[in-house]
């Protein structure tokens, strides 16, 4: 009788269990491996993105330059051919010497222009061509040490070509060496803006030398070659007006904002595949109950090892919440506002949330690897938590977290803004409304970082997805405009959660 009511209370109560959790064992092994497939599959969208913006965009400005230098030479050719004999001396036509002069100019804005900000290879090759040319046209160059007998302006000409023409191989040459795109752009901007300055003063010489021998002939010939070289050399000395150029460029080939956006997280991932970061991510995912957290742990961004032995491997999916704040805020009041949503988080679900913090998560001996991974690390959290306080939309690392977040295909209303606010009535007004002033004026430039280099980077990786912060900012008004501040927690409308991007976090983990 005992064995069979066993094997009664087996059959009807244990093994209907037991195959129940072994279905929701199944379903969130089938889930999650899902998760990770869709992971893996926006990451390989945004490269793709990414290729196809570098493809139409570099090869595009590479073509054209290449153009304007086989069309350069032959305005040259015509010039020689068409010269006009004024007085025994050769006097040039002036519509043909202003196009041979607009020609050049083009190739060297177009060439200079292709690469994007994070592009090293197209940057050796425009690099590589420029220094080639340059030191073909100064081996043209009569040496400065064969002495001849000229006039003063004549003099000038040809030290101002000779020197500038060597200035700008050596500035080449030194940009060539150079590691980081944005340092060897920067260089060979600054080395064309030198070599055009002593062009303009040889321009200046030829003028004069042209007026003097062929009159008005030869001062039309080459008066109108100086505004456009003047126009040139303003462009080398701004780099937002080269920018908004290069998207101005950059939207007309791609026009949809989707695909910038995907780019700009491929952009965070860097050059690994898209499994090989997959791979990564999962390995170096990890999570901290909340309980666990202290207030130490919001004070300063200082790698501390002793906070990752709180920190415990977790699955893609799992993580309740990545938590976004700024290192800027007040500690304290960003320890209450953490206490609060936790506090509510219990309430609702009967438990403690796991939770994705810089300081117990990251791995302190491997920083550049783990960011490497945030873009997947942000995706495997079910939502972001903003701790949003005044400095909060100043701080350039959380404004790609909350870009970042977003266009990992999640959707905005998984974004809780929680207010940051001191406990001061004065100040807690103060604070409200510097926070709705950020959100009214954002804008990306004036973005802080714990340090430059990493400012750099990320404004390089948003300006090769985007072309220019302005495109930046206007996506992330878009989401602002979705994803208000409010005095509780904000839930922000679905709606906009595959049109625009966003997400948190401060300087540096």
């Amino acid at each position: 009788r005992m064995a069979a009511a066993a094997r009664a209370a087996w059959d009807g109560h244990l093994l209907p269990v037991l195959r129940k959790m072994s279905r929701r064992r199944s379903d969130t092994s089938v889930n999650g491996e899902e998760r990770i497939q869709k992971i893996q599959s926006r990451i390989q969208t945004g490269q793709d993105a990414m290729r196809r913006i570098r493809c139409r965009l570099s090869g595009a400005m590479v073509a054209m330059g290449l153009f304007f230098a086989i069309a350069y030479q032959l305005c040259v050719h015509v010039m020689v051919r068409d010269a006009v004999r004024l007085d025994g001396e050769a006097c040039s036509n002036g519509l043909t010497c202003l196009a041979s002069a607009v020609v050049y100019l083009a190739r060297l804005f177009c060439l200079f222009l292709a690469p994007l900000a994070n592009d090293v290879c197209i940057t050796r090759l425009v690099i590589v061509i420029e220094t080639t040319c340059g030191i073909c046209t100064l081996i043209q160059e009569e040496p400065l040490w064969v002495a001849e007998e000229m006039k003063v302006h004549d003099h000038l000409n040809r030290y101002a070509t000779y020197v500038g023409k060597a200035l700008f191989v050596f500035g080449m040459l030194n940009a060539l060496r150079m590691t980081e795109p944005v340092r060897m752009q920067r260089t060979a901007w600054d080395t064309l803006f030198v070599f055009l300055l002593f062009m303009l003063v040889s321009m200046v010489a030829l003028v004069i030398r042209s007026t003097q021998r062929c009159g008005v002939t030869g001062f039309l010939a080459f008066i109108w070659v100086l505004p456009v070289l003047m126009m040139i050399l303003y462009l080398a000395r701004r780099q937002s007006l080269r920018q908004s150029v290069q998207a101005s460029i950059g939207r007309l080939l791609e026009s949809r904002v989707a695909t910038h956006a995907a780019a700009g997280v491929a952009g965070l991932v860097g050059n690994c595949s898209a499994k090989r970061a997959m791979t990564e991510a999962s390995q170096r995912f990890r999570s901290v109950l909340a309980a666990d957290i202290t207030p130490d742990a919001l004070r300063d961004n200082a790698p501390d090892p002793l906070f990752a032995d709180f920190g415990n491997p977790c699955r893609l999916g799992d993580c309740d919440a990545f938590l976004s704040h700024s290192w800027h805020d007040d500690a304290d009041a960003k320890w209450e506002a953490l206490q609060a949503w936790r506090a509510s988080f219990v309430a609702q679900n009967g438990r403690e949330p796991r939770i994705w913090l810089d300081k117990y998560c990251v791995d302190q001996n491997n920083i550049d690897d783990d960011l490497r991974c945030l873009p997947i690390f942000l995706s495997g959290c079910k939502r972001m938590v903003v701790l949003c306080g005044p400095t909060y939309l100043t701080r350039l690392w959380c404004i790609v977290e909350l870009f970042a977040f977003v266009h990992m295909d999640r959707r905005i209303d998984e974004i809780e803004f929680v207010p940051v606010l001191r406990d001061d009535p004065e100040a807690e007004d103060d604070d409200r409304q510097v926070i709705d002033d950020t959100f009214g004026d954002f804008d990306a430039a004036e973005c802080g970082c714990f340090s430059d280099e990493d400012k750099q980077r990320m404004l390089s990786i948003i300006c090769a997805a985007f072309g220019d912060l302005n495109s930046f900012n206007e996506v992330l008004q878009c989401i602002f405009a979705k994803a208000q501040w409010r005095e509780t927690h904000v839930k922000c409308e679905p709606s906009l959660s595959r049109s625009s991007a966003s997400t948190s976090e401060d300087d540096q983990p």
